[in-house]
This record gives structure tokens, C-alpha cells and sequence, in this order.
């Protein structure tokens, strides 16, 4: 019997790009961090919490959206789920969970640890299934890129909320599996940018990336080794912050990308450094680290700000919802 679902006519739902998920961890990231700054240098508490709110409310639109593509079993779905970039993208979703998991946990626990718990189990569901397709499937080594860090990788947030929720072992493992295939796909994507074709223009945002798997894994390590600074969070800090630096330094080439959804892969990286250095300067009162925590938190805002900007100009010129 043919489906009638899969016959019926694409709607611009069906063209809801995964790509959106990524604006719901650069906001919640940034409330994050504004959170934080609260903590530890004093700022206004609503800063983050507003911001936090607004991150609910995109993921609730986004979410929604996608899930009624999902449902309709639609060709743009499918094809999402089997793209050598797209289906990357579709995890955030799940980081996205695990990220709001941490902002409402202060005001409901079992909210916090029903977020997390859909958050942990539908990213590993994820990670494992395009981990079995890189296996199993042969793969061209110019599809490479940063966002292949999303899937894999995103597993280091798990122990955030995960330790506070008295879920040791699994944060245990999910930071361990994180960590490691960070380590893999970083040697992987910088083989495939030395010595293969260019990556393409509209994707080079996600170098940024190469910031956010050491940053938010200092912050997680924190999490899961009580607050000690030892030699592990000190390599992964600073390793984010040399990143960081490098990609800063990038900015006036990417600016000059024409935009596009990767352009949110500038924001969360840089949302988690300023988390880490917050943490870092609180921990150990280094000198200057509190002044980059500062100019992180400025700069991620900044381009939290421009980044959204330029997103609903684009959807209110229908650039967004269309085939790619």
C-alpha cells in the first residue's frame, strides 16, 4: 500500500531546516553564561533567566515545527536523517534538552530530570545511529566538517545537570565516550582541512565548533570531579581558550560569508568559554582570567544578537523554510 503521507505535497514545514536546533543552544548557552556571571562577578540575576526563557520558547517553535516534519514521514525528513551535514544537525535538538535540563533545574527538579533524562537517552539513540552509518556506510572524506562533532561529542554535556541529579555512571560514561571521540574526529577534520579540497564557504562558520567540545568539557569535568582544578581541566581550558583565540582571529574572513543557519555555529562555542572562564576564575582567582571570562560573555552576546537578527530577516525573506 503506498503511504499517502509520503505522497502528499511538501509543505514549508517539511522544509524546517535541523539547522534551528543550533539557535536553541546558542541562546540557552548565553543564559547559561549570564547565569553564571551572576554567580561569579555579580551581574543582574535576570539577565540569564530572561534569556533562558526566551531559549524555551524558540526550542518550543522549533521543536514543534520539526516534530510535525517528523511526523509526516516527508522526503526532506528522511533526507535529513541520511545527509552527510544535515543529519549532524538533528542531534542539537537533543543538546538542546540537555542545556535547558540545566536552566530549569533551580526551579523544578522533575522537570529538570525529565528534560535530562529525554535529552541524555535521545542524543546516546543518535549518537549511536550515525556512529553505526560512519561504520557501516562509505563516506567521502570532503563531507567532513565540525559538525560532525555534534552527534558524538554533545554526549560530554550529559554529566552538567546529570552529576547534580545523582546520575554518576552514566555521566561517567557519556563524558568518557565525549571525550574520546572528540580527540578522534578533531585529528579527522583537520586531516580532511590540510589536505583536501576547501571546506565549503557557507560551512566555514563551523570551524567555530572546534571550541565548544574543551570548553563545555571543562565545564562538565568540573561537574564530575567536585569543583577541582587539577591537570585535566586545566589542558582542557586552556586548550578551548588557545582555540578560541585562533577562531577569534578568523572572524574578519567568516564575517564576509554571506549568511546562513552554520552562522549559529559561532555562538554556543563561544557561550561555553565564557562558562569555563567564569568557572576557572572562580576556582582558582588566576590574573586576567576573570577579564576573559568578561570579553567572552561580551562577544557571545554580540553574536547571539547579530546571529538572531540576521536569522528573522532571513526567514522574513523566505531564505529559511526552503529546499536546500
Amino acid at each position: 500500500m503506498t503511504s499517502t503521507v509520503d505522497s502528499s505535497p511538501a509543505t514549508w514545514v517539511d522544509y524546517t531546516p535541523p539547522g534551528l536546533f543550533a539557535s536553541v543552544m546558542g541562546i540557552a548557552g548565553l543564559g547559561l553564561a549570564w547565569r553564571k556571571a551572576h554567580e561569579v562577578i555579580g551581574v543582574q540575576q535576570f539577565i540569564g533567566e530572561v534569556i533562558l526563557l526566551l531559549a524555551a520558547v524558540v526550542f518550543a517553535v522549533v521543536a514543534t515545527l520539526y516534530g510535525i516534519k517528523a511526523l509526516r514521514g516527508s522526503a526532506q525528513f528522511k533526507s535529513d536523517m541520511v545527509h552527510p551535514v544535515r543529519a549532524n544537525f538533528v542531534p542539537a535538538a537533543t543538546i538542546g534538552m540537555l542545556l535547558l535540563s540545566t536552566a530549569v533545574l533551580p526551579y523544578s527538579r522533575i522537570a529538570g530530570e525529565l528534560l535530562w533524562i529525554l535529552g541524555t537517552a535521545g542524543h546516546l539513540f543518535l549518537a549511536i545511529r550515525i556512529i553505526r552509518r560512519w561504520l557501516g556506510e562509505p563516506y567521502e572524506i570532503n563531507t567532513v566538517n565540525a559538525s560532525w562533532f555534534i552527534p558524538v561529542v554533545g554526549n560530554i554535556i550529559v554529566p552538567i545537570s546529570g552529576m547534580r541529579l545523582g546520575y554518576v555512571e552514566t555521566s561517567w560514561m557519556l563524558f568518557s565516550f565525549g571525550l574520546v571521540f572528540w580527540i578522534l574526529l578533531f585529528t579527522i577534520v583537520l586531516y580532511r582541512k590540510l589536505f583536501h579540497d576547501p571546506i565549503p564557504a557557507k560551512l566555514m562558520p563551523t570551524v567555530a565548533i572546534l571550541v565548544a567540545p574543551p570548553a563545555i568539557g571543562f565545564v562538565s569535568y568540573m561537574a564530575l570531579n567536585g569543583g577541582q582544578i587539577d591537570a585535566l581541566a586545566r589542558i582542557l581550558y586552556y586548550v578551548a581558550l588557545l582555540l578560541a583565540v585562533i577562531v577569534v582571529s578568523l572572524f574578519p574572513k567568516l564575517v564576509k560569508i554571506p549568511f546562513g543557519l552554520p552562522w549559529w555555529a559561532y555562538t554556543f562555542p563561544m557561550d561555553a568559554l565564557a562558562i569555563a572562564s567564569l568557572i576557572y576564575a572562580s576556582a582558582t582567582g588566576a590574573p586576567g582570567v576573570e577579564m576573559v571570562a568578561s570579553i567572552a560573555l561580551a562577544l557571545a552576546t554580540l553574536i547571539n544578537i547579530w546571529v538572531g537578527y540576521k536569522t528573522l530577516r532571513a526567514i522574513q525573506g523566505g531564505h529559511v523554510f526552503v529546499s536546500e
